[in-house]
């Protein structure tokens, strides 16, 4: 017999955790010991599972099932300590058990909950394999206590330490507001709320791995697994990124159903867990790695309901951090990147950056007269005024403290903005055909 179940016998290993992750649960589902008749009518279970604490846990109808719990901490549940023997003998024993439940109560009691303060990704994959069987596995430890945790105010860091925390801090502020915050992608703008930040995930070498930010959008109720990086990252940690990301992405998509069992129980609106979790890249720079969107696209041709963006960063000139799109390759806005060194007037950045948000999958034209007409009209778009406008142009959005706050100049527009626009995209059509010509 396994030496982790003799353990457990005996009273040696703690319950700590699973009390707590089990009193959770019975907040939103009737939590009850399984009956001896169900374990004991036909073949009896073997011990190796009923020297277990099992549940049965019943009310919403696609949340209801099982719950097998292990004793323990941390260090009681490794790998080396449990073993993967005794988890194969436990196996077959707990589909049984399900189906006998699902007999005994004449319901859709389709879940089997794992439970404990840890359970290795060793463990896990063997766990896995019940899926072939039971639609819905849902693993429950201690890390997802922190989602049921009160959330509290966050203060941003002191903006003259602008490093990755400070970046952190001041999106989960804005993440926070009743509102939400709005993120720019390729479908549009999307308002994300905020689930939690540094959420821990999985074991690491020495630290826990965290996931970022994970927050949820609040038009579809899709989770969202953000991961981010600081202005003065390194080239590898921003090549890391994309491969970090789809590992929280895939986790987060794992568990959402615990995510949502913590965050607001079965019967809340606010996550919809038939939706895919998204996965939102966001990082400083003028344009995104290259071999991003190779990764992207294998990955969202791979899974067609997967959605990856890419959000950039970048701080005004009071150090308050901006959000964007990264314009797609070959877009009227590859032409706004790098900005200007100089302004006008205090509002001409933000209609800059809006303006390169706006212009993000809109391809560059074949003629200089065709751009000019695009910025034309965007500009329309997005101030109500046109370009030649005589006076300056006053708008709130664009208000963000300064003399000249939220104060537009069409003359700059174009004298210099344009200016700047069409010389690239010059420079972009002869680079074009430098290529065509060295492929012949």
């Amino acid at each position: 017999m396994s030496k982790y179940i003799n353990n457990v016998r005996d009273g040696k290993l703690s319950l700590q955790a699973v009390k707590r992750l089990m009193h959770h649960v019975s907040k939103h589902l009737e939590v009850s010991e399984i009956s001896e008749d169900i374990l004991n009518s036909g073949n009896k279970i073997t011990y190796n599972l009923t020297g277990l604490p099992i549940y049965l846990v019943k009310g919403h109808k696609s949340w209801s099932g099982i719950a097998v719990c292990f004793p323990g901490n941390k260090e009681d549940l490794k790998t080396e300590k449990i073993g993967t023997p005794y988890i194969r003998s436990i196996l077959y024993p707990i589909l049984e058990l399900s189906r006998r439940v699902k007999k005994k109560e004449h319901g859709r009691f389709e879940c089997i909950y794992i439970v404990g303060e840890y359970i290795s990704e060793v463990l896990l994959r063997k766990f896995r394999l019940l899926k072939s069987l039971t639609p819905n596995i849902i693993v429950l430890t201690r890390n997802m206590l922190a989602i049921a945790d009160p959330v509290t105010t966050i203060k941003s860091i002191c903006p003259s330490k602008i490093n990755e925390d400070y970046v952190q801090k001041s999106l989960c502020c804005r993440l926070l507001e009743p509102g939400g915050l709005s993120i720019p992608t390729r479908s549009g703008n999307i308002n994300v709320g905020y689930i939690k930040h540094e959420m821990k995930t999985q074991r690491g070498t020495k630290e826990p791995e965290k996931l970022d930010i994970l927050g949820y959008d609040k038009d579809d109720g899709s989770l969202i697994a953000f991961e981010i990086k600081g202005p003065t990252c390194s080239r590898v940690e921003l090549e890391n990124l994309f491969l970090q990301g789809i590992e929280h992405q895939v986790w987060a998509e794992e568990n959402k159903r615990a995510i949502k069992l913590f965050y607001e129980g079965p019967s809340g609106s606010v996550i919809n867990t038939r939706k895919r979790v998204r996965l939102l890249l966001g990082f400083f720079g003028d344009s995104v790695p290259e071999l991003f969107y190779d990764l992207r696209e294998q990955a969202e041709t791979k899974d067609r309901d997967l959605k990856i963006d890419f959000v950039r960063f970048s701080l005004d000139m009071f150090h308050e951090l901006f959000i964007s799109r990264f314009p797609e390759p070959e877009s009227v806005s590859c032409l706004m990147t790098p900005k200007p060194q100089q302004w006008s007037l205090r509002g001409d950045p933000y209609l800059w950056e809006e303006m390169s948000n706006h212009l993000a999958t809109t391809k560059i034209p074949d003629s200089i007269d065709g751009l000019i007409s695009i910025i034309e009209t965007a500009f329309i778009d997005l101030t109500g005024y046109s370009i030649t406008s005589e006076n300056h142009i006053y708008l709130e959005k664009y208000c963000h403290g300064g003399m000249s706050s939220g104060h537009i100049d069409p003359k700059f527009w174009v004298n210099t903005m344009i200016p700047i626009v069409t010389e690239r995209c010059r420079r972009f059509w002869a680079k074009v055909e430098d290529s065509v010509n060295k492929q012949r």
